[in-house]
C-alpha cells in the first residue's frame, strides 16, 4: 500500500513538471525573455545610424537614453527619436539618477544633463593632481549616484585607481581599488551599479570578475567570475544593471551574451551568446538598462543598435495546475480502461 501511494506520489510530480514544461515554464535554469523590438537608426525620420551605441539607460519617466557616435540620444519607450544632444560628447557610460537627470561619461569629463530638453547642468573635468589624486577623471567609463547623493566612477585606463567618488557638486571625495588584480583591486574596471542597500558594484573587465564593496568603496563584500565561456564566466565583463528582484544582469561582452546573477553571484541564466545580427542575436553587448515594465535594453555595441527584450508572460498558477489535474485524470481514466 505504501509503496503504491509512493508511486502515486510520483506520478503527480512528474505529471506537473510535465505541465510545466508545457506552459512554457522551465524549471531549470533559464531566462524567459524575448526579442520584442530593434533600433537602429535615430533622428527626424531615424535615417542617421547608429555608430557604436555603447551605453543606455531609461529615466523615470520612461524615456530611452544612449550615448553614440553622434551625440546622446532620446528616445521614447518605443524607440520613436525625442532628441539628440552634446554631439562632442560621445563615451562609455550614461545613468539615470534617482531624480530623473542622466549622467554620462566622455573623455576627461563627467556630465549631469536635465532629462526633459538635455540642458547640461554641470560638468566634472579633468583635475591634475599631483600624487595621490594624479589623473582624475581620466578615462570615466561609467557613472552612477548613490542613495546619498555622491557620485561615483569607474576609471577603466587609470593607471593608479579605478574607482572615485564625488560630491554631488564635483568635489573629490576619495579614490579606491587601486590598480591591480589582487583582493581590492581593480584592473581596467568598465561597468558600475548601485544596489538598494547602496552597495557599489564593479565589473573588473580585465580579472574577469564582478566585485561588491561597501558603501564606502573601502571593504570587499564579495567577488565572484573567472575568465571563460561557461556559465557564470565572463569575456570582458561590461555595464551592469539590476533588476525590480534585485538581481545583477552583465553585458558578459566576449561572450555575446547577457548574464544574470542572483546577489550572492549565483549564475541564473542568459540571453544570447551566439553572436549574430539577427533579431533577437547579439553582438558586443554593453550597455544595459531596464524599464518600469521590466523590459531590457541592450546596447548591441557591434551591431550598432538598441534591442529591446521582454519577459515571456508565466501561466498563473490556477493554469499549471489545472493543466496537472487533467494529466492526472487522463492517466488514471486510462488505467481504469486496461482494468476493465
Amino acid at each position: 500500500m505504501n509503496g503504491r501511494f509512493v508511486m502515486r506520489g510520483f506520478m503527480v510530480a512528474s505529471l506537473v513538471g510535465v505541465a510545466v514544461a508545457l506552459a512554457g515554464v522551465s524549471p531549470a535554469l533559464g531566462i524567459d525573455y524575448q526579442w520584442t523590438r530593434t533600433v537602429s537608426g535615430y533622428g527626424p525620420s531615424g535615417t542617421s545610424p547608429f555608430t557604436e551605441v555603447q551605453a543606455v539607460t531609461v529615466d523615470p519617466t520612461g524615456n530611452v537614453w544612449a550615448t553614440n557616435w553622434g551625440g546622446i540620444v532620446k528616445m521614447d519607450g518605443t524607440g520613436n527619436w525625442l532628441g539628440t544632444f552634446s554631439p562632442s560628447a560621445w563615451g562609455d557610460g550614461i545613468q539615470s539618477d534617482p531624480a530623473g537627470n542622466i549622467w554620462a561619461t566622455s573623455a576627461g569629463a563627467i556630465t549631469e544633463y536635465r532629462s526633459s530638453d538635455g540642458t547640461i547642468l554641470q560638468q566634472f573635468l579633468s583635475q591634475n593632481y599631483w600624487p595621490p589624486y594624479r589623473d582624475v577623471i581620466r578615462t570615466p567609463s561609467d557613472v552612477a549616484v548613490a542613495p546619498s547623493g555622491n557620485v561615483w566612477v569607474t576609471e577603466y585606463g587609470n593607471s593608479t585607481y579605478g574607482l572615485e567618488k564625488f560630491s554631488s557638486s564635483g568635489a573629490l571625495l576619495g579614490r579606491y581599488g587601486p590598480s591591480g588584480s589582487g583582493s581590492g583591486q581593480l584592473n581596467s574596471p568598465c561597468g558600475l551599479a548601485i544596489d538598494t542597500a547602496g552597495h557599489l558594484w564593479v565589473s573588473d573587465t580585465t580579472s574577469c570578475r564582478i566585485i561588491e564593496f561597501d558603501t564606502d568603496g573601502t571593504k570587499v563584500l564579495q567577488q565572484f567570475g573567472s575568465s571563460g565561456r561557461g556559465n557564470g564566466q565572463l569575456l570582458d565583463a561590461e555595464k551592469m544593471v539590476f533588476d525590480s528582484a534585485g538581481n545583477l544582469w552583465v553585458a558578459d561582452v566576449g561572450n555575446n551574451r547577457i548574464e544574470e546573477f542572483n546577489n550572492t553571484g549565483a549564475y541564473l541564466g542568459q540571453i544570447g551568446g551566439s553572436r549574430g545580427s539577427a533579431d533577437g542575436q547579439l553582438a558586443g553587448p554593453q550597455g544595459l538598462a531596464f524599464d518600469a515594465a521590466g523590459n531590457l535594453w541592450v546596447a548591441d555595441s557591434d551591431n550598432n543598435r538598441l534591442q529591446e527584450f521582454s519577459p515571456v508572460p508565466e501561466p498563473s498558477s490556477l493554469v499549471l495546475l489545472g493543466i496537472a489535474a487533467l494529466s492526472l485524470l487522463g492517466y488514471v481514466w486510462r488505467r481504469r480502461g486496461r482494468a476493465a
